[in-house]
């Protein structure tokens, strides 16, 4: 028992804390001094204890021998909770350096954090994983759903998988501290594109940058403007990145130069660097070709957006094509003759409407089959619109020019196929420039009397009417003011259509490909590494800084790069690892990796401005497509901000993955005032 005994007369006990050993020599009082700590003892000896015996002191001797009725026992009590003990164990708490208060949540707050973080690395993983699949986040996301969509059920899953993070996540954690709110996902998402776009604007440094522009309606009925930035990073690769969506009010050449001058300047891109742009805006069309693409989108929509109409023209071309064997007009053989559908245009690849125009031909006579029977046997709405088809489908004009677009597609899609390749090396696409302009001006100088040859034999196997080649044409139905010049049918034909869409088609390609673009290639390709760089010479290296790149090498430069042009020649061309290259790509990096790009810098530095140079426009067309995968009908009030950063991770995964955990919870818990600690 822990009672002194002061012998005086009468002689009284005492229960004090001076009676508790304070440990004041071993310092087990932790961080108090002794006589704090002395003070604190007293005050919860007072608190507890009852006057008599820790102030007046017990002097009733006789109750002392009593058993289990002496005034001591029952002082200190029979259980756990009584005065006495309670005041002993707070003492002794007190006492305990493991149990002082500082202690306790120092280690509560540890724990707290690593809680948190995890709860919030899993939330980051989720979005992650989501935008790399394109998927939604949100949808009913309430606690009695069966189906909570993608974000909360993908932690879900996570939480099944691992019973420490299902102790800490979604109903198992306060409701400040879940991280599953849509504005954290946001939050998320920004941290994550503004690091992607960081990346970039690193692999770009000072090196000289093109600028690549497009334009598209979202689902939502938007302007969107894309923005590529096409350079060569500090390993010699060409990189063509997608670097940011912006909405804007209209496609005027001003509205555009101070959205794109404001994503330069807020990025630090310098303009001086700037070494060309492309913009993929509207070209003119000659009108018959800008109607029939209407009447054949007419036609496709017709018969594909009615499953009974979608499904009666597959009988129909089965059974054309069960006719065609039997009369041994078709040759059979593993995987021909399969039946297929008509394929709507903005299925097909980018700028190529091939295989659209294509299914329609191989499909006529059963496209006009659904046509006639719907028009019998359907209600007024959509007998009017398979009549309307079905008078488009039989003309003359749209037979000639379904015919005349096939033959022009035909003959330039392999230049559009090649320019879709992402990265693609400038001189592997001139070669087919010029075989593609020099087809199509040979189909306009000689292909005319073959060409109307075989559209009317068409007409007259499918029945459609052919008009008097040599009558009078008429330029359209009804009375008309306008003084027209009186001309044959064959000869509208012939000059109105046939010619005029065929030069319009060669204007495109001379405007995209201009007498000086095809002299920048050409001295360009002078630096081609093929056939042991036999297309190298030094005067031409001159002429392509002198006549296209001044502004990127002084005076200086300019005399010493043909001394070094002369030094490359001989070396070069013998260095084993630079041999049996094929591409001016292919160049720049083994100049790198070999370190002869430090030997040859003002020629590394002339290649590099080469390789910057713009082929197409396909990686902004490509990232229209990521968006209307991420933008769809189901989706389509997402914000602008949102979209472009979602669209950014979705396109620029391969950098958006390698980006440590950590520093994006760092970067969030940054942000802004976090309610719960992250650090």
């Amino acid at each position: 028992m822990r009672f002194s005994l002061v012998t005086c007369k009468p002689q009284v006990a005492f229960c004090k804390p001076e009676n508790i050993q304070l440990g004041m020599d071993t310092g087990g009082s932790g961080s108090l001094s002794p006589p704090a700590l002395k003070k604190k003892l007293i005050v919860k000896f007072k608190k507890h204890n009852p006057i008599k015996y820790n102030e007046l002191g017990f002097s009733n001797w006789k109750k002392v021998n009593n058993g289990v009725n002496c005034t001591f026992v029952c002082h200190e009590g029979s259980i756990s909770n009584s005065p006495h003990n309670l005041c002993v164990k707070s003492c002794d708490d007190l006492l305990a350096q493991s149990k002082h208060i500082d202690k306790v949540l120092d280690k509560h707050s540890d724990e707290t954090i690593a809680n948190n973080r995890l709860r919030l690395k899993i939330s980051i993983d989720a979005i992650r994983w989501l935008s790399f699949q394109a998927c939604a986040f949100r949808g009913d996301e309430s606690p009695g759903s069966l189906n909570r969509k993608n974000f909360i059920e993908l932690i879900k899953l996570l939480a099944s998988c691992n019973q420490n993070v299902n102790n800490i996540v979604l109903e198992n954690t306060p409701g400040n501290a879940q991280y599953i709110s849509p504005g954290v996902q946001k939050d998320i998402l920004h941290i994550f594109a503004r690091k992607v776009r960081a990346t970039i604007r690193e692999e770009i440094g000072d090196s000289k940058f093109c600028i690549i522009i497009d334009k598209a309606r979202d689902e939502s009925k938007r302007e969107q403007m894309s923005v590529v930035l096409r350079f060569v990073n500090k390993h010699g690769c060409v990189q063509e990145r997608f670097f940011d969506l912006i909405h804007v009010s209209d496609t005027c050449s001003l509205t555009l130069k101070t959205e794109i001058s404001s994503v330069l300047s807020r990025h630090n891109l310098d303009v001086q660097n700037l070494r060309g742009q492309g913009y993929d805006g509207a070209t003119k069309k000659v009108c018959y070709v800008h109607q029939f693409f209407f009447k054949l989108i007419l036609i496709v929509n017709v018969v594909t957006i009615s499953p009974k109409r979608h499904h009666q023209l597959r009988i129909d071309q089965a059974n054309n094509v069960a006719n065609l064997i039997a009369d041994d007009q078709i040759v059979i053989g593993s995987g021909l003759n399969q039946i297929g559908t008509l394929q709507r245009a903005g299925d097909t690849r980018c700028r190529s409407h091939l295989n659209s125009v294509h299914s329609l031909l191989c499909m006529f006579d059963a496209t006009c089959e659904v046509f006639e029977k719907s028009t019998e046997e359907g209600n007024f709405s959509t007998s009017g619109d398979a009549s309307a088809a079905s008078d488009a489908i039989t003309s003359f004009e749209f037979v000639f020019v379904l015919h005349l677009m096939r033959n022009i597609l035909e003959v330039s899609h392999d230049l559009c196929q090649t320019l879709q390749r992402k990265n693609q090396d400038i001189f592997n696409a001139l070669t087919l420039v010029s075989t593609t302009k020099t087809l199509i001006q040979r189909m306009r100088e000689s292909s005319w009397e073959a060409f109307i040859k075989e559209v009317i034999l068409f007409c007259e196997k499918h029945e459609v009417e052919v008009p008097d080649m040599n009558a009078l044409h008429i330029p359209r139905r009804g009375r008309t003011r306008k003084i027209v010049d009186q001309i044959s049918v064959e000869h509208h034909y012939h000059v109105n259509l046939f010619l005029a869409v065929i030069d319009t088609q060669l204007q495109e390609l001379k405007g995209r490909f201009n007498d000086n673009m095809v002299e920048l290639l050409t001295l360009s390709s002078t630096l081609d590494p093929r056939d042991n760089y036999k297309f190298f010479n030094v005067n031409k290296v001159c002429e392509l800084v002198e006549r296209f790149y001044p502004g990127d090498f002084n005076d200086q430069e300019k005399f010493h790069i043909r001394m070094q042009a002369q030094h490359y020649e001989l070396d070069v061309p013998n260095h084993v690892e630079l041999t049996n290259l094929c591409t001016i790509s292919e160049l720049c990096q083994g100049l790198t990796k070999t370190g002869k790009s430090l030997t040859y810098p003002l020629i590394d530095r002339l290649i590099r401005s080469v390789l910057t140079l713009l082929v197409s426009t396909a990686t902004t067309e490509r990232s229209f497509s990521a968006m209307n995968i991420v933008k769809n009908k189901l989706r389509n009030k997402m914000e602008d901000e949102f979209l472009a950063n979602f669209l950014l991770i979705y396109i620029e995964k391969k950098i958006a993955k390698i980006f440590d955990i950590d520093s994006i919870i760092d970067k969030f818990y940054d942000m802004k005032n976090q309610c719960v600690p992250l650090r």
